[in-house]
């Protein structure tokens, strides 16, 4: 079980507002997530994550603790897209 101060999510994300994030905040970072997959960037891609993002993924996986790591993982996801075209 996590605690209350546990973040689930790393993200580049900082809430505005102290009760949260309002919509306008996840749309933008929503978009800013898929425009780094879509430019098939790793840089730009994980510009959306927080810069002490741990990634857990894929599950099962070692987690990725630097931004090395999760350039490096972005990467890898992003490959297959670049050899189709896409």
């Amino acid at each position: 079980m996590r605690d209350a101060n546990t973040r689930l999510i790393y993200t580049s994300l900082v809430p505005d507002d102290p009760e949260g994030l309002g919509p306008e905040q996840v749309y933008s970072w929503f978009a800013a997530y898929f425009a780094g997959t879509q430019s098939m960037g790793a840089d730009q891609w994980y510009s959306a994550f927080a810069s002490d993002a741990r990634v857990d993924d894929p599950v099962g996986t070692p987690i990725k603790r630097t931004p090395d790591q999760t350039r490096a993982m972005g990467n890898g996801f992003l490959e297959p897209f670049r050899k189709i075209g896409l």
